[in-house]
């Protein structure tokens, strides 16, 4: 009871993320993750920010977000990336991150490789032919608003969960219980 003799309800806060992705698919998912596993959670959960660099590569992406973690490192409870490693991306830029506190999710080579893996499809190791085989396969680019509601839904996405690392990273980042 406050001092009014009043019963409020209590207050939960939620841990805060920021997100910084290399693209819009990356955008698109990551979109799509908290529709599917953090709404209709009152007073639990994680209060996802999103940020899309717009591409130009793993170290672009993760300059950026180093430069707003120094400039509003208090925002946020966590803060990661999620990149590519196709482009601009290996063990120096890694080390960085770790030395920052940015934890990297790391999509190799390119998120729709991963994505592919999810939908049972196998995984190329080429950008390229990645994006090819995801466009042939799900008649969309992995940036379509409606793709993953509709290829990737829950219960997909959590019965590959321990089959594909990208994706159990991801979700264990965003709290969601294995």
């Amino acid at each position: 009871m406050n001092a009014m003799g009043k019963n409020r309800p209590a207050r939960h806060v939620k841990r805060t993320l920021l997100i910084v992705c290399e693209g819009d698919a990356e955008e698109a998912l990551l979109r799509h993750l908290r529709q599917s596993y953090l709404r209709d959670q009152p007073g639990t959960g994680i209060a996802l920010t999103i940020k899309n660099h717009h591409g130009k590569g793993g170290d672009g992406v993760l300059q950026t977000t180093i430069r707003i973690a120094q400039r509003d490192r208090h925002a946020w409870d966590q803060i990661a990336v999620m990149i590519d490693t196709d482009k601009d991306w290996g063990d120096a830029q890694r080390k960085q991150a770790r030395a920052k506190g940015i934890q990297a999710i790391e999509s190799s080579p390119c998120l729709e490789a991963w994505l592919l893996e999810v939908a049972g499809k196998r995984r190329p190791t080429v950008t390229a032919e990645c994006k090819r085989l995801f466009l042939r396969e799900f008649g969309a680019e992995a940036h379509g608003d409606s793709i993953h509601a509709i290829h990737f839904e829950r219960h997909v996405l959590d019965a590959m969960r321990t089959q594909v690392s990208e994706l159990d990273d991801l979700l264990t980042l965003l709290g969601v219980p294995s």
